[in-house]
């Protein structure tokens, strides 16, 4: 071949001769043993989620239950695990709200971030009204009296009082997990399919919580609503106006929040290690604290608020007074119990078997109902022989005797 030479007519030198091509060892005679081939070593990058192994979980009865790895099956149960910690943390009598006069239900901790209206005496939904950010955790209704707004009685003035009929008016409250509280009106005569029994827009939106609310409480008497969040903290407002009062720092997430008619606020606090009741006054200072041996998960105020009724874990009533938050076992209540446990020797009842999980009381305090964890109602009635002799001593009291 020709020799190649440069632009000055200089011979280049010749390219360096390729490389050896490689090839491929022989392939073994049949018959011939096989050499292992030694495996990889680690590799030099973390593991990603596809290099992770499936793993095995035991279930409630501890055997192991192992599959293979479906990431969208497993992404399906965590968001049921979610739901179901969901449930067990907000279902409760918190969530609902009931009026006997109006027959209505009210109830929250709906997917759609909503609060609903339904008959009690059809069982058919009257409205759904959506306005919070995230779900409503819950809430609380309460009878203003007549004219509560329009006439002068009550507490202060409504922007347009000309547009309520006389009557009853209500108030409804109600917490969220977007950490605000939302005051309505409730129009008890618009109770039919159709019309709007509460106003799709609330009367005040208030704010200070930093994480969700779990309970409210509303006593109209005072114009004050009382919050309680996870955040540790109790906030007053006022009822009519909205305003901001003041913020009571609790120190442990707050469960659960009652107002007496004497102006104390009882807050209930529940952790892994303590279950404490802690009474406060109007300006903040903790007047009496109970540690109680159960978790509680109902509470009830007697009409005159002053005495708290709470059932648990250990199925029992304790009758407690609210400004000492000791056994309301005397004064008033001398002769009666301060812990029931629903046994009736009389009536051969057998102490309640599970869980309380609700109390209420109906008008004048006739009758106690209590719900039960395995879904049982019982209906508690005061000893008529001991209402005879209490009403007898208060009669010798006052001169009649």
């Amino acid at each position: 071949s020709p020799v190649p030479f440069s632009d000055k007519g200089v011979p280049l030198p010749p390219p360096p001769p390729p490389p050896p091509l490689s090839v491929a060892p022989p392939m073994a005679p049949p018959g011939a043993p096989m050499t292992p081939m030694t495996p990889p070593g680690p590799p030099e990058h973390p593991p990603l989620l596809g290099d992770v192994q499936p793993q095995t979980w035991g279930d409630s009865a501890g055997s192991a239950v192992s599959s293979a790895p479906r990431p969208t099956s497993r992404r399906k149960s965590r968001k049921s695990r979610a739901r179901t910690v969901l449930v067990e943390t907000f279902l409760g009598p918190h969530l609902f709200a009931a009026d006997a006069t109006t027959r209505l239900l009210f109830s929250s901790g709906h997917w759609d971030n909503s609060i609903r209206v339904t008959s009690l005496e059809t069982g058919k939904p009257l409205q759904s009204v959506t306005k919070h950010k995230d779900v409503v955790t819950c809430l609380d209704l309460a009878s203003c009296g007549v004219g509560f707004y329009g006439d002068g009685v009550g507490l202060g003035g409504h922007p347009n009082p000309q547009r309520h009929r006389a009557g009853r008016q209500y108030r409804l409250v109600t917490g969220s997990k977007d950490c605000t509280i939302a005051v309505w009106e409730v129009d008890a005569a618009a109770a039919a399919p159709g019309r709007a029994v509460v106003n799709p827009e609330p009367l005040h939106v208030l704010f200070g919580h930093d994480a969700v609310v779990r309970s409210v409480a509303v006593r109209p008497t005072l114009d004050l609503i009382a919050s309680g969040s996870a955040d540790g903290t109790l906030i007053l407002h006022e009822l009519g106006s909205g305003s901001y009062i003041r913020s009571i720092q609790v120190g442990l997430p707050v469960d659960h929040v009652a107002i007496s008619q004497a102006g104390y606020i009882v807050a209930y606090c529940a952790t892994a290690v303590t279950n404490v009741l802690i009474t406060f006054d109007l300006s903040g200072r903790d007047v009496a604290v109970r540690h109680c041996a159960e978790t509680l998960k109902a509470f009830e105020l007697s009409e005159d608020g002053e005495v708290l009724i709470t059932g648990g874990h250990k199925g029992v009533l304790t009758f407690l007074w609210v400004r000492s938050l000791e056994l309301a076992d005397d004064a008033e209540r001398l002769g009666f119990p301060a812990v029931i446990d629903g046994s009736c020797a009389s009536l051969g009842t057998e102490p309640f078997s599970t869980p309380i999980r609700s109390i209420s009381l109906s008008a004048k305090e006739r009758l106690l109902f209590v719900g039960l964890e395995s879904g049982e109602i019982a209906v508690l009635t005061p000893d008529t022989s001991y209402l005879r002799h209490r009403l007898q001593r208060k009669l010798e009291h006052l001169g009649f005797y």
